[in-house]
Parts: C-alpha cells; structure tokens; sequence
C-alpha cells in the first residue's frame, strides 16, 4: 500500500517492494489553487486555434514515442504490468494523441457557422493506477483538443507515472495552468470533485468510489462522467473452437495481473462442452510463470499490494 502522512504519498514496486516514487500529497488548499490556475488559464487556452492545439498534441505523441522504453519501464515496476503490456500501453497513448489532434475540427474564419463548438471549462481527471498513462490520457487528450483545461488526479499508487506524464507536457510547452496535477488520496480526490471551479468530473474506477464521486459532483450540479468496475463474461458455445476459446478466455482473465475492468471473471459454457474446455484452460493456467513482471519469461506478475489478496 502506498504511505501517506499528512504530506507524502509514495509508491512501492509490487514485486519487489522498492520504493519507484514519492511526493507531496495536494491538501484542499493546493487543490483550490491549482482550479484557480486552471480557470484563468481556460480563457486563453479554449481561445487558440484548434490547430495550435493539435499541434501540441503531435508533439506530446513525439515524446512519449522518444521515451517510450523508459515510460514503459516505470509502468512495469510501479504497477506491475508485463513488459509487453506496458509497452503497448505507452505505445497506444501516443497513438491516442495523434487521434485527437487530426480529428479536430478545424477553425472556421469566413462565412456563418451553423455549428458552434464551446469548451465547457475546468475538467477532473479522476484516474486509477491498471493502466497509468492511457486512461488518463483518455480523459485530458479530448479536453485538451477541445480547448478545457484540466486538473488531475491520479491514482496515489501511481503517481511517479503522473509526474512523468506532466513533465512530458511541460516539455511540450504546455501553458501555465493548462493541466495540473494534484496527488493524494482519498481526501485530494474529494476536493477536487467538491471545488466549485470544476466544470466536469470524469472519473474511472471502482464502483463504490464511482457512487461517491457521483455524490460530490450531485451536490453542486456539476456533469460527472463514470467509467466503473464491470464483471465480463466469456460465453462458450457448443461449436466453439474450443482451444482458441480456452487461449482467449486465459488472456483476458490474466490481463494486467486480472486487475482489470475488461479481464473476464467467469465463463458461461454450453452444456456439453465443459469438461473439455475446463481441461483446455487448466493446462494454460499451469504453464502461467509468476514472477517479476521486468522479466520477459514472466506470464503472470504481482496484485498491487496485499490488500487485493
């Protein structure tokens, strides 16, 4: 589990405990001055053309890709991802970045407008620690494009991935206040969902942290986007190939150490075929190596800490 004092937050490998990241944790007080920062910075930002903004997105694309071994190297070793997990990871948020910026639309100067496109203003970024950098980047890329300004939060067992993501934004040149990150727990993310300054909430994670974001942001009117905890289920018919059924069923319950919304939790199997599919998926269970998650051998790595036990 992370440490937290009334002003640290850090992070420990879950393989092997060493210590990845530490920094100090926002209290209410920073969080009130970084919204502020981030509403004066709102005019200006949401007042650029669109293609300067997208132009800052391409660049933001340019280095992550630069850093992309040392990017996926802190994603192994703070979250426990598997290599090749982390590197596709890094690999779609730069895509992810150059999504956004082409698919802008583009800045009208002449003629009348039929359609007017306006930034809504602050927006949270709520943000869980299984997939770091692609997450968050799904919140602050499109509200970046569209001219918001951002304040985020992420997850507190991450929080050396968030401050190397923002020290990527900084180098691109990012203006003041534009994005800012605020670290902490618990009591830094009810802060930030209370603040009057923020437009929106967009939150992904647990379900019952979900209902309390949604309280917050209820109890001032605010929009509060959810992206919560599901339960997938892989349904096996009769005439299934089911090897391939047994491959796939394996890899989406193992993902991310099965510490994922997406990892399938349970299979619903057509009479007939059970016992043959439970057969095919012990043999690929028992082949799984748990290990380190820096080695290549490793299949499957470590849960995030002993709580998850």
């Amino acid at each position: 589990m992370p440490r937290k004092s009334d002003s640290v937050v850090t992070s420990r490998n879950p393989a092997t405990g060493a210590l990845v990241a530490e920094t100090t944790v926002s209290s209410p007080a920073e969080v009130a001055r970084t919204v502020q920062r981030a509403r004066e910075a709102f005019g200006p930002w949401s007042r650029l053309p669109v293609e300067d903004r997208a132009e800052l997105l391409v660049r933001f694309a340019e280095l992550v890709e630069r850093d992309r071994n040392e990017l996926a190297t802190l994603v192994v070793a703070e979250v426990g991802k598997l290599r090749a997990e982390a590197e596709g990871e890094v690999d779609w948020t730069a895509a992810s970045a150059r999504w956004y910026a082409q698919h802008l639309p583009g800045t009208e100067r002449r003629g009348t407008a039929t359609v007017i496109r306006r930034p809504l203003g602050v927006v949270a970024a709520v943000t869980p620690w299984n997939s770091p950098l692609i997450t968050p980047a799904w919140k602050w890329l499109p509200a970046l494009a569209a001219g918001n300004t951002v304040v985020w939060k992420p997850s507190e067992l991450s929080t050396g991935i968030a401050l190397a993501a923002t020290e990527l934004w900084r180098e691109v040149g990012l203006p003041e206040g534009v994005l800012g990150l605020v670290p902490g727990g618990a009591d830094t993310g009810r802060a930030v969902c209370e603040h009057v300054g923020v437009d929106v909430v967009h939150f992904t994670g647990s379900t019952e942290t979900g209902r309390a974001v949604a309280e917050f942001a209820a109890a001032r009117s605010a929009r509060c986007v959810l992206e919560l905890g599901g339960l997938n289920s892989a349904i096996v018919f009769a005439d299934a190939d089911l090897e391939h059924a047994a491959d796939c069923i394996v890899a989406a319950a193992v993902a991310v150490n099965g510490q994922k919304c997406t990892s399938a939790r349970r299979a619903l199997v057509e009479r007939g075929v059970e016992a043959e599919l439970l057969s095919a998926l012990t043999t690929r269970i028992e082949s799984l190596r748990l290990g380190d998650p820096a080695d290549p051998a490793t299949t499957l790595g470590p849960l995030i800490h002993t709580a998850r036990m």
